[in-house]
């Protein structure tokens, strides 16, 4: 798991504009954590894992939190029928992240941002 610092470090090299959010209290929600920020739903960005049994890979979908995964799209662009998001261990033995804290950067998956 990689810190705040170093998230903020890479995006300050990539030359980025950013805000880093930080709760002060465990959410259980996406209407919880933006308001607990002070955000819309709209302004929260979702890291999704999606489990591909076939190629046993976990894919990262980052979406606005108002948005719905269009799952007939997503199948179709990466050309399979059977997709699962991940389960809550898929997530931690992928990431290092608890379910719902997922930070999309320096994970070893492939990423699709829709």
């Amino acid at each position: 798991m990689n810190s705040i610092n170093e998230i903020n470090e890479y995006l300050q090299s990539k030359e980025i504009m950013f805000s880093i959010f930080q709760s002060s209290k465990n959410v259980s929600s996406l209407a919880e954590s933006a308001k607990s920020r002070g955000q819309k739903i709209d302004q929260v960005l979702r890291s999704l894992l999606f489990h591909l049994p076939k190629k046993r890979f976990i894919m990262v979908v980052i979406i606005a939190g108002n948005y719905r995964v269009n799952w007939k799209l997503l199948r179709n662009f990466i050309g399979e029928n059977r997709i699962s998001l991940a389960t809550p261990e898929e997530v931690i033995y992928e990431t290092n992240y608890q379910l719902g804290v997922v930070c999309p950067f320096f994970l070893n998956i492939i990423y699709l941002s829709l």
